[in-house]
């Protein structure tokens, strides 16, 4: 009963006082309304695009031709592009290009101008992720033209920057490879050098066939060498065997006795000089087959650096916003209505309970 009538005594006083609140709510909604109206039109205008994977300013690894390759770019590729797209590089590119201190209206005279049009930029220019992984750059201003402009020279600036953080990356990569290759090359030389020399001390010409004919060579002469022996030996035991006989085999003898002298002395060479010629050969042909892969990679690399490539997929480029984004001018009213009539019912409560208090005693007895 007493709640009842408390809320009576409420709706007494807001009523006695209905003119006095209507009269608030009149010019808070005059005021709202010419202050909407003075307020200026802002437009958004947005563009939407994914990172690519940054595999594909790769070369294919030789040898793997069935390998993986994503289009779309994962967690780091999209911070990386995000990185960038809120960077102060761009920020100052942005600022500069479309010259937004003075449509800003930023005194360039003043200390703090940087500071004043990155706080007015910062409010105007967004980068978000959205729920499917795509990046969106927005950009807000009372020139609907110029949002557009922005947001798609803000995108491709962002391109360039990745590239040019991925070429970087490839002619660091270039320069270490080739300046490897050219220490390889100079050991190759080397190794060359030594490996002729050394053939050519132990008279090692073609390893393969040698190791092969030299032996069979050596077992022929000597079969022959003791084949001829055996006749002459034969052939002395007849008085009637012509002395001229005797002495062509004798010749023969000899000069087979040198031929396998010589294939000796080059067996033994051979031998000597075979393990440490057959070892560097093969360690040769190893380094020379890394270098063929080394170089093939530095090729495809190179073609890569040299070929164009992006590092964005665009979705969606920025167009003309035709509707304003803000001011919302009735929400602006109705809400600053509603907070004026609230108030001004809460003054009225709070004039009516204590107007029967003498203040004067309160605040000077």
């Amino acid at each position: 009963m007493q709640r009842k009538e408390h809320l009576l005594d409420v709706i007494r006083v807001l009523y006695k006082w209905k003119v006095f609140i209507l009269i608030v709510c009149l010019i808070t909604l005059v005021g709202s309304v010419i202050l909407s109206l003075m307020m200026d039109n802002y437009y958004q205008s947005s563009t939407l695009f994914y990172a690519t994977n940054n595999d594909l300013a790769k070369p294919n690894p030789i040898g793997n031709q069935d390998n993986i390759r994503y289009y779309y770019g994962a967690g780091e590729d999209m911070d990386r592009i995000m990185t960038l797209a809120e960077s102060e590089r761009l920020a100052n590119f942005l600022i500069d290009s479309f010259d937004l201190y003075n449509h800003y209206g930023i005194d360039q005279n003043d200390e703090k101008r940087h500071f004043r049009v990155m706080e007015v930029f910062s409010s105007q220019y967004k980068v978000l992720k959205t729920k499917y992984d795509a990046i969106e750059i927005l950009v807000e201003d009372v020139d609907p033209r110029l949002a557009m402009n922005m947001a798609n020279v803000a995108r491709n600036k962002v391109n360039q920057f990745a590239q040019e953080m991925i070429r970087n990356s490839q002619w660091q990569q270039i320069k270490m490879m080739k300046s490897n290759l050219t220490e390889r090359n100079k050991k190759m030389n080397q190794l060359e050098d030594t490996l002729l020399v050394i053939r050519k001390k132990y008279g090692i010409l073609n390893p393969a066939t040698q190791s092969r004919d030299l032996p069979e060579l050596l077992l022929i002469k000597s079969a022959k060498l003791n084949e001829e022996k055996g006749r002459l030996a034969e052939l002395k035991k007849y008085s009637s065997i012509p002395q001229d006989t005797i002495i062509y085999s004798t010749a023969r003898i000899r000069g087979l006795e040198s031929e396998v002298a010589s294939l000796r002395t080059q067996v033994g060479k051979f031998t000597e000089g075979f393990a440490g010629s057959e070892k560097l050969y093969r360690f040769h042909q190893i380094n020379k087959d890394e270098i063929g892969n080394e170089q093939q990679r530095l090729a495809q690399l190179e073609a890569v650096y040299n070929n164009e490539f992006t590092a964005i997929n665009l979705v969606q480029a920025a167009g003309y916003p035709r509707d304003k984004s803000r001011p919302k001018r009735s929400i602006i009213v109705i809400v600053s209505v509603l907070m004026a009539f609230i108030l001004t019912c809460i003054g009225v409560l709070l004039t009516d309970s204590y107007k029967s208090i003498n203040w004067q005693e309160v605040l000077h007895g």
